[in-house]
């Protein structure tokens, strides 16, 4: 991996991933007034650089990631530029952060969610790549979320990987207890399942439920044990009489 890239423009600082087909480098523009840290996605391989190429280009004349910068050629390789995206990871901060509240919970899962808008408008490979829980960066300070364009080779695309990587997300944002409300445990399932596939319909699903959520949960706080296994019980009921109609239906 070369130490500067785009003749001279960027400084390679750390290097996150690398293999035969890339190289994927956190850098710094180089700028006498301090310049701004981006991610270098580096092509390397013919077949890749061939198929990749006509997709940044798009991707720069529609300006569509927002996050996207630039695209540089260099010999044989290409390299794509992304804002960078500072913080603590997603997993490392629902690890240590212990005390989140419910109202804060809904706040990043929408500000994810609204992040994600894009990633159905991009080419499914790279939107594979990055959408993913491992690649948030989650600054707290500045109530921030951002997705690391870490754009890692994908052996198999899911047709629906959208919706299912936005289940998987929503599922450590919310941990299932019993004081979840229903309408969240509902969408992850459809997200999940693929019932829900694309970031459009899950936002579009998720801004039905998430201010009644905040008051459902609020008043799951203060039921009783009795009341919890009630309620419970009678969405239990509630199912089995749905999946019954449905099964007359057919």
């Amino acid at each position: 991996m070369q130490a500067l890239i785009g003749n001279g423009k960027y400084k390679v600082i750390k290097v996150l991933f690398s293999d035969p087909d890339i190289d994927v480098c956190l850098c710094s523009r180089i700028d006498p007034n301090g310049g701004a840290t981006v991610i270098a996605d580096c092509y390397k391989s013919r077949e890749t650089v061939h198929r990749l190429v006509p997709v940044f280009f798009k991707m720069k004349n529609e300006g569509m990631p927002s996050d996207f910068q630039e695209i540089i050629t260099a010999d044989s390789s290409i390299y794509a530029i992304f804002k960078y995206h500072s913080g603590l990871s997603f997993s490392e901060y629902f690890k240590h952060e212990t005390d989140i509240k419910f109202d804060e919970r809904i706040e990043i899962a929408d500000m994810i969610i609204q992040r994600t808008l894009e990633f159905d408008l991009i080419d499914d490979e790279i939107a594979s790549s990055v959408l993913s829980a491992e690649n948030i960066a989650v600054n707290a300070a500045n109530r921030e979320i951002g997705f690391n364009y870490i754009l890692k080779p994908t052996d198999h695309i899911d047709p629906n990987f959208r919706g299912k990587r936005l289940g998987e997300i929503l599922t450590t944002i919310f941990p299932h207890d019993r004081y979840l409300p229903e309408e969240i445990e509902d969408l992850t399932e459809m997200l999940l399942s693929g019932e829900v596939s694309g970031c459009s319909a899950a936002y579009s699903a998720w801004r039905g439920i998430n201010k009644t959520a905040s008051q459902k949960h609020e008043t799951y706080l203060k039921e009783s044990y009795a009341q919890y296994f009630s309620r419970k019980l009678k969405r239990k009921k509630d199912k089995m009489k749905d999946k019954f109609s449905d099964n007359s239906g057919t």
